[in-house]
């Protein structure tokens, strides 16, 4: 009886016929193969030789699969290297046209998705303007207060408006002439002032100060009294005479250095200096008119020593 076959645990061992040699997967069992009778014992030479053929297939399978492997994660590499003739394709180094060309179209893109951009703006900008406002105003439940106070500056031209006005007309109301004991003639209110009001102009002949001084030797010698005013305007200096007789009543008002009421004012009207009175505090009716001369020379504090009070 023939020798029976080695099995394992899983059965049977598979087998593969190679020309005329019957061959197990493991290489082990070998024996020729005939055909009249298939369990023929297999002579050694023909052991030998199937197993270098076994050997020889199997590297053959192993060296076409890994070639195979390699081939197909570099086929975008070969195919790029090698034209449709199997020859090595020149790289072309790229120049410095070409980058100009890129940076070029990369700067037009951009500018043409600014541009897309602001007319997306624009257009969402006027879509929102030309939209009615659903949403009710505070207007509609308040009104606009608007504020009545004035800016300063605004007060001030209104204030010098008013007193040239009141300059241009020669204006003198609530004021008549009194005689006081030791004094002479003076100026009383005949109605209340407020403080800053205009009261009277010191209105006369408007002079240079030589003119006024040859003036003023002509009074002396006359023994004439003198109602001459001295003052600086713009960094000019003029006189103002009022010593001769007129209807003015600010050539009148006497002088105090202690208690005065009134303070002087240059005002300019038409390019022409103009000496003005204004209440320095608020003036009650039957009070006299009182203003500093602000003459402190000796000379004159001693031909009139009432200067000083």
């Amino acid at each position: 009886m023939p020798p029976r076959r080695k099995t394992t645990k899983k059965g049977r061992k598979e087998k593969t016929k190679v020309g005329e040699i019957e061959v197990n997967s493991d290489g082990n069992s070998l024996r020729p193969v005939d055909v009249n009778n298939e369990h023929t014992q297999p002579p050694a030479a023909a052991v030998s030789a199937a197993s270098a053929a076994v050997a020889a297939a199997s590297e053959s399978q192993m060296s076409s699969a890994a070639v195979d492997s390699i081939t197909s994660k570099n086929s975008i590499s070969i195919s790029s290297s090698f034209n449709s003739r199997g020859r090595r394709r020149r790289s072309t180094p790229q120049t410095k046209s070409d980058g100009l060309n890129l940076s070029q179209a990369a700067s037009t893109a951009q500018e043409q998705n600014s541009r897309k951009n602001r007319a997306k703006k624009s257009t969402t900008e006027n879509k929102l303007a030309e939209s009615p406002s659903n949403q009710p105003q505070i207007t509609q439940f308040f009104p606009i207060r608007r504020s009545c106070r004035k800016m300063e500056t605004e007060i001030k031209k209104e204030g010098d408006e008013e007193l040239e006005k009141l300059i241009e007309s020669k204006m003198q109301n609530g004021l008549e002439i009194k005689e006081f004991d030791g004094k002479g003639r003076g100026i009383v209110a005949t109605r209340a002032f407020q403080r800053k009001d205009f009261v009277v102009e010191y209105a006369g002949e408007l002079v240079d100060v030589p003119e006024a001084k040859d003036r003023e030797v002509d009074y002396l010698v006359g023994q004439k009294g003198c109602y001459m005013y001295y003052f600086n305007h713009k960094d000019k200096n003029y006189c103002v005479d009022a010593t001769a007789e007129s209807e003015f009543y600010g050539r009148l008002v006497n002088h105090s250095r202690r208690r005065p009421n009134c303070v002087v004012k240059v005002v300019e009207v038409k390019g022409k200096p103009h000496l003005v009175l204004l209440a320095l505090r608020d003036i009650n009716i039957g009070e006299e008119i009182l203003y500093d001369y602000g003459d402190r020379s000796k000379e004159s504090l001693m031909a009139h020593p009432w200067l000083a009070l």
